[in-house]
């Protein structure tokens, strides 16, 4: 039987979430100007002959300090809150064979990129609009070794794993701790969603990747919770990122077609799971509030970069007083009476 959290519990939970997100962000910096990394490696794409050896390299450089921020603090939060980490950041198989995790992955991939597939046909067709500079000039780069390099880390390997760890593994459980499995699963879509910047554009291409991404996330996040392990999520997240282009995206399209057609069975039963009416009864107007809230801190990051520093603060102190008094609790509870 699910927990009902009070309000300020769910709202403890989000805070916490927001901490981590923000004031990691300020460690990374600080990491950055320890390590002497200055500028964003992929605005090297708009230059002359590009040397994508040394981008993919600088990248998982800035990558690795980005992550190392965030994790830091989850680190320390699961710590304040007596939490066993590989368990919360579900790093194991829960159970399941390696074989079936990955199979999983395939399967909800067929499900959960079709609509992004669907607009890359639209905007191949009709050109639906332009993304940001350095994304344009890496999917339209020639694909040398060193352009596959790129991509590897910063699309379709480092990247799953990072952002999974980050995503699925810690946001989403300790939303759903405090939450409902549902409504922890849609506010970690909206906060994922709305964490990539580059999307924050008013047009018809960015708007339909929001809707198509969103649609992803929410699948990512469905088949983390039913397994209680993020390797499907890993293998769906690499399959979604994956370059396709030209001809070889009708041939993507082909093959989750056919894999979906086969596993119809499979899919017809995740879907009845999805959509069960007791799973939407935990969308009050409270949880409601608090998704937007979280969507919109995400926005105003990306939008007003200089709020950052007042947003962490804000955060992290709720966070620590909540944990504080979480551990005192636990405390008093193990002292002999």
């Amino acid at each position: 039987m699910e927990k009902n959290y009070p309000l300020p519990h769910r709202f403890f939970a989000l805070c916490e979430v927001l901490a981590v997100f923000f004031a990691g962000s300020l460690l990374a910096q600080m990491l950055f100007q320890l390590a002497g990394v200055t500028g964003h490696p992929l605005m090297a794409l708009m230059g002359d002959s590009p040397d994508m050896v040394a981008i993919a390299l600088d990248l998982s450089k800035l990558l690795m300090l980005q992550f190392a921020g965030w994790f830091a603090l989850i680190v320390f939060f699961s710590w304040m809150n007596s939490e066993k980490l590989k368990a919360e950041l579900k790093l194991t198989r829960h159970g399941y064979q390696f074989i079936q995790l990955v199979v999983i992955g395939v399967l909800a991939w067929c499900i959960g990129d079709i609509a992004n597939k669907a607009v890359f046909l639209l905007d191949q067709t009709y050109d639906l609009g332009t993304s940001v500079p350095w994304r344009e000039a890496l999917l339209n780069g020639e694909k040398t070794t060193g352009w596959w390099l790129v991509m590897f880390v910063g699309s379709f390997g480092l990247i799953p794993v990072l952002e999974e760890i980050l995503w699925r593994g810690y946001v989403q459980s300790k939303l759903i701790r405090f939450f409902s499995p549902v409504v922890g699963i849609v506010i970690t879509a909206g906060l994922f969603v709305f964490s990539h910047a580059q999307y924050h554009q008013l047009d018809l291409y960015h708007a339909s990747t929001i809707i198509g991404l969103t649609i992803s996330a929410l699948a990512l996040g469905w088949i983390t919770h039913k397994t209680g392990s993020i390797i499907p999520a890993i293998v769906m997240h690499a399959l979604l990122n994956f370059p396709t282009a030209g001809l070889f995206l009708y041939v993507t399209i082909g093959l989750m077609v056919g894999i979906s057609a086969w596993q119809w069975q499979r899919i017809r039963a995740f879907f009845a799971d999805v959509l069960q009416p007791q799973a939407f009864t935990h969308f009050s107007l409270t949880n409601v509030a608090l998704l937007l809230a979280g969507v919109a801190a995400m926005f105003t990051l990306s939008q007003a970069p200089a709020l950052i520093l007042k947003l962490s603060i804000a955060c992290v102190a709720i966070a620590v007083v909540a944990s504080i008094a979480g551990l005192v609790k636990r405390l008093r509870n193990k002292s002999p009476v």
